[in-house]
C-alpha cells in the first residue's frame, strides 16, 4: 500500500467513526462527532442503514467487535456494545439490516467466522 492509499484509508476510517451528516436539501456536511466507545484502536467500521435512517456501526477494537445504533429520531448513537464473546483479533466485519430495524453482523476472528444478531423489538 502506497502513501496515497494510506491516506485515504484513513479518511475513510476517520469519516467512518466520527461520522458527519450530509443535510440533503442544503448538500452540506454537518459537524462531526465521534460514536461514543471506550478508548483503544477502532478498526474496520462498517455502518448500514434501516427505512426509516437509524442505523448500526459495527468496528473491531481491542479485540472485540462492537456495535452503536443511531436513531434517527433522536439523532443520538447509543454508547458502543461488545458484541463479540471470545476475545481475539477481529478482522472484516460486515452488518446487515432490515426494514424492521434487525441486523446481522459477521467477522473473522481468530480461524471462524462468528456472528450477532441484533433484535430491534
Amino acid at each position: 500500500m502506497n502513501k496515497s492509499s494510506c491516506k485515504i484509508l484513513f479518511l475513510l476510517l476517520t469519516l467512518l467513526l466520527s461520522p458527519a451528516l450530509l443535510k440533503a436539501s442544503g448538500g452540506i456536511w454537518l459537524n462531526a462527532d465521534k460514536i461514543p466507545q471506550t478508548t483503544g484502536n477502532a478498526l474496520t467500521p462498517q455502518i448500514t442503514f434501516d427505512c426509516s435512517g437509524n442505523a448500526i456501526a459495527v468496528w473491531g477494537q481491542d479485540a472485540r467487535a462492537r456495535s452503536s445504533r443511531y436513531d434517527a429520531s433522536t439523532g443520538i448513537w447509543s454508547d458502543s456494545t461488545i458484541i463479540s464473546t471470545t476475545p481475539g483479533s477481529i478482522d472484516t466485519p460486515q452488518i446487515a439490516i432490515d426494514c424492521s430495524g434487525n441486523a446481522i453482523a459477521v467477522w473473522e476472528q481468530s480461524d471462524r467466522i462468528w456472528y450477532s444478531r441484533y433484535d430491534a423489538s
